[in-house]
């Protein structure tokens, strides 16, 4: 819980980044991550992009592997990500599942997706996001932990969920996204920042509210965890 003293630093930042912060703040912002997508970090079938089928190829009998592991991939949740890896169109991709009996992707919510149903804090430690409120950056201690712990900006906040929440995906097609305003208002729905948020409601983490606990996450680390029970 945070002291006035903290209170009061954290207020007057007014969502600019902390001038001094831990090294994993930083270091949070150089992953690389598995990513869909032609060309985009290594591929996700167990061979080169040159040794890719070309679009229509995989109309081909000898495409059924191809497409079959693309569609059980954990990275893989609807039709049009197979056709950014295979860089098709994704009609043909369509037809090509059809035609092979494969079955397709289920669309997923973003909770929900087996490669990003969890984040990585900055400082390693890995948390399910069925344990933080929905949707994820309205959960007050996750804010209070990246905000005042590691001391990122609003701007800094919204770039490192979205690159937790999509796992490499490109930029210019997100499965998952926020604002920086959505985001600057729940700072002061929870009284890290000065003013009112829209919505009227506070829900103040000072007054005793759920907070994040140690606890032994996997890999057998210490680190940061939540439990269910906060909600």
């Amino acid at each position: 819980m945070l002291d006035s003293e903290q209170l009061e630093e954290a207020q007057e930042r007014d969502g600019e980044r902390a001038d001094e912060r831990p090294d994993e703040a930083d270091a949070a912002f150089e992953r690389d991550y598995p990513a869909v997508g032609f060309g985009n970090g290594d591929p996700l079938l167990n061979r080169d992009y040159s040794e890719y089928p070309r679009s229509d190829d995989i109309l081909s009998p000898d495409a059924n592997g191809v497409l079959e592991t693309l569609a059980e991939h954990p990275l893989i949740g609807s039709v049009r990500d197979i056709a950014d890896e295979l860089r098709a169109d994704v009609t043909v991709v369509s037809k090509a599942l059809e035609l092979h009996d494969v079955d397709r992707p289920e669309s997923v919510e973003d909770d929900a997706q087996p490669s990003e149903s969890e984040i990585e804090l900055p400082d390693g430690t890995v948390v399910a996001t069925e344990q933080f409120r929905t949707p994820i950056y309205r959960d007050g201690r996750l804010l209070e932990y990246l905000y005042c712990d590691f001391g990122l900006s609003i701007s800094e906040m919204r770039e490192f969920l979205e690159s937790e929440r999509n796992h490499g995906r490109d930029s210019s097609k997100p499965r998952w996204n926020v604002e920086t305003s959505d985001i600057r208002e729940e700072l002061k729905r929870i009284g890290l920042l000065k003013g009112d948020a829209d919505d009227g409601e506070r829900d103040d983490i000072r007054l005793g509210g759920p907070t994040l606990s140690e606890s032994e996450t996997r890999s057998g680390t210490d680190g940061l965890t939540v439990s269910t029970s906060d909600f």
